[in-house]
């Protein structure tokens, strides 16, 4: 099946907007449609890559017919973003070692 590519925004030397077509089997995973781009582009680095089918970002591992992407479909191809769950993760530790410091410190004092 035949699927068109189109890069949102510049990398490396692949300006945005730029569509090449790329034809996986339909019981491929996202990231082997990520292999075929990089067979056009040998210098792209696919971990960082992330392809997105309406407004969704796709898992690497999904099968394409599972997210229901068919011949003619349009993908498109962007730098991974950092997901919300990353920064909320992060947030949550550096809370929950601030409270462990503060418990710590007040601890200290009742000693004396």
């Amino acid at each position: 099946m035949v699927l068109t590519v189109v890069f949102l925004e510049d990398i490396d030397e692949i300006k945005k907007g730029t569509t090449i077509s790329i034809d996986p089997d339909y019981k491929e995973s996202v990231e082997n449609a990520k292999v075929l781009i990089s067979l056009k582009y040998h210098h792209l680095d696919i971990s960082q890559l992330e392809l997105v089918y309406n407004g969704k970002p796709l898992d690497d591992h999904a099968k394409l017919v599972q997210l229901g992407i068919k011949a003619g479909d349009i993908l498109q191809a962007r730098i991974k973003r950092e997901t919300s769950h990353t920064l909320l993760y992060l947030t949550i530790f550096i809370l929950f070692v601030l409270v462990l410091y503060f418990f710590s410190s007040s601890n200290s004092y009742e000693s004396i």
